[in-house]
């Protein structure tokens, strides 16, 4: 990243043109610079779109945000992009980096997952219940796909946007499960 030169303010009303001339002629300059980062430029062809978008450190917003709101912040020491909009429930709190999870998709879906222990067959689960515990999905949940890293066959009783109920043959037993909803 560049560092870009801006006096201010300018043009000062008391001084002759020629006297701001040289630091206006910066400004316009790293004016120039910055629209050039991330956007195809000046007198080009689809002058002002974005070439793409970067973020130049982790900058979490405090929720609610009152517009939505793109940034980066470093999880598992990696950068990744976030999105939030609205309040804690809508946004933030759909954020899990734990072995239980929940993450915002593309078009405004959430993504869910995680692992569990199951002691009785059939055993109701609430995503507020689980360890670490999950938002509920905001609207409803569309999919809910639960499976064994030994293939054992779980069964879905109910699923909703607050929880689900799962049954299985063999008790005790970790169960991993995806869901999606809105």
């Amino acid at each position: 990243m560049t560092n870009f030169t801006y006096t201010s303010p300018l043009p000062v009303a008391t001084n002759d043109p020629s006297v701001d001339q040289p630091n206006m002629t910066v400004n316009n300059t790293s004016n120039a610079g910055i629209w050039e980062v991330d956007h195809v430029g000046f007198n080009e062809n689809n002058g002002g779109t974005h070439l793409q978008v970067s973020f130049s450190s982790n900058n979490v917003p405090t929720v609610p945000t009152t517009f939505p709101t793109a940034f980066t912040n470093t999880v598992g020491s990696l950068p990744q992009l976030f999105f939030y909009s609205g309040d804690a429930t809508q946004s933030s709190g759909q954020y899990s980096t734990a072995s239980n999870f929940s993450t915002f998709l593309l078009g405004g879906m959430i993504l869910k997952g995680g692992s569990l222990t199951m002691t009785a067959s059939p055993q109701t689960f609430t995503y507020a219940g689980l360890s670490p515990a999950l938002q509920p999905f905001i609207n409803s949940s569309l999919l809910f796909l639960p499976f064994t890293n030994d293939g054992l066959s779980v069964g879905v009783a109910s699923s909703s946007a607050t929880g689900f109920t799962l049954t299985i043959g063999q008790l005790p037993h970790v169960v991993n499960f995806l869901a999606i909803g809105f």
